[in-house]
């Protein structure tokens, strides 16, 4: 099995909730991580999340938990300064097109 892209439903429901999630999306989840392939998430991911704990939809343990999941949480702060800087072009893609885009360059499946 190679890597898989979760997108920020798959993402939460992997760590929170996995009973939500398909039986093909759980089976590519827990393949990769079994023979230590990495489960990539767009930094939008990080940026929804964030954006639902300040709406007061997420506990910011939702947060906290996906960022200390991740390999290098430093990455994903980097990610989240430079998207809110370039918050303007942020507007003009959708997160939708922002993960397509990863997707893209990465070569890997999605599972949603």
């Amino acid at each position: 099995m190679t890597s898989v892209v979760a997108d920020t439903h798959a993402l939460i429901w992997y760590i929170f909730d996995v009973d939500r999630l398909s039986e093909t999306a759980l089976t590519a989840l827990e393949q990769a991580v079994n023979v230590g392939n990495p489960i990539y998430i767009s930094a939008i991911t990080i940026i929804e999340i964030s954006y639902l704990v300040e709406r007061g939809r997420f506990a910011q343990e939702v947060l906290t938990r996906i960022l200390n999941a991740l390999d290098d949480p430093m990455l994903a702060l980097y990610l989240y300064l430079w998207l809110a800087i370039f918050q303007e072009l942020l507007d003009k893609l959708t997160g939708q097109r922002f993960l397509i885009c990863l997707i893209g360059l990465l070569q890997l499946p999605l599972f949603l």
